[in-house]
């Protein structure tokens, strides 16, 4: 992967790292696919919502060991034509929404 973009590096106190990486380049950075990329160390959160273009995707990161979530693919190559917005929330076990500006 080349040519990547970092979304949000680390998550103040959640111990979470989020990316957006683009990826198949050979076309050109216009034709490339995008991955989405949340890396966890394991202590608090269990949940992330990502909305990519304002569609959601829920996924569960492990708790007590480091996970990660990679999301590729998920929508086709004309949603992006007019840029990729990209959120990332974090939830803990209880489903409460943990805030990036919090200390834990």
């Amino acid at each position: 992967m080349t040519g990547n973009m970092a979304k949000g590096i680390t998550s103040s106190g959640l111990g979470v790292t989020n990316f957006v990486a683009r990826y198949n380049l050979n076309n050109g950075l216009e034709n490339s696919d995008y991955a989405y990329i949340v890396i966890s160390n394991g202590d608090i959160v269990s949940n992330v919502e990502i909305s990519i273009n304002g569609h959601i995707f829920n996924e569960s990161m492990e708790i007590g060991k480091p996970s990660m979530i990679l999301l590729n693919d998920v929508m086709p190559k004309s949603e992006y034509k007019d840029g990729v917005s990209v959120d990332f929330r974090y939830f803990d076990i209880n489903n409460n929404e943990l805030k990036n500006d919090e200390e834990y």
